[in-house]
């Protein structure tokens, strides 16, 4: 059952944390062009 649970929790902080990466990722890729534009 321990296992199981560990799983879990690792499941939904990837599922929680991944996007969350994806979108700041993202907003430094705009940021960063937009820097550079000038």
């Amino acid at each position: 059952m321990r296992p199981l649970k560990h799983s879990l929790v690792a499941l939904v902080s990837a599922a929680v944390l991944g996007p969350f990466f994806v979108v700041s990722a993202y907003a430094a890729t705009v940021i960063a062009s937009a820097l550079m534009l000038p």
